[in-house]
């Protein structure tokens, strides 16, 4: 993928994860702190999370890829 590409994805994903902490946070005021929903959202924060970390990683390396091949 290119560099763009990447970087897309990542700041997509990243948006994907604020969205997956604001239904963790509006589950625990809703069910409780220890509601099984709001456990559901806060993994699925840190994998979204994790994935654009990666993701940017990704972006950096190939950012630095191409300006070394000119």
């Amino acid at each position: 993928m290119s560099a763009k590409k990447n970087l897309i994805w990542c700041l997509g994903i990243f948006g994907l994860a604020i969205i997956f902490v604001f239904f963790h946070n509006a589950a625990a005021a809703v069910w409780g702190e220890e509601s099984f929903l709001g456990a559901v959202f806060f993994l699925l924060f840190f994998a979204a999370f994790f994935t654009a970390l990666v993701l940017f990683f990704l972006f950096l390396l190939t950012a630095i890829k191409k300006r070394f091949k000119q």
